[in-house]
């Protein structure tokens, strides 16, 4: 992970479990969008 919002959180000194938490909700917005469109994508050709 070297993207600059990563280094600023470095400089910052973020709590460790502050970043955590800020990673995984990254990682669940992905996932969720990636099923939301997957899923509207399925209503439209069905």
């Amino acid at each position: 992970m070297k993207d600059k919002g990563f280094s600023i959180f470095l400089s910052k000194k973020v709590p460790a479990f502050q970043l955590f938490e800020l990673h995984k909700a990254s990682i669940l917005g992905r996932l969720w969008q990636k099923n939301h469109s997957y899923n509207s994508y399925r209503r439209i050709n069905n």
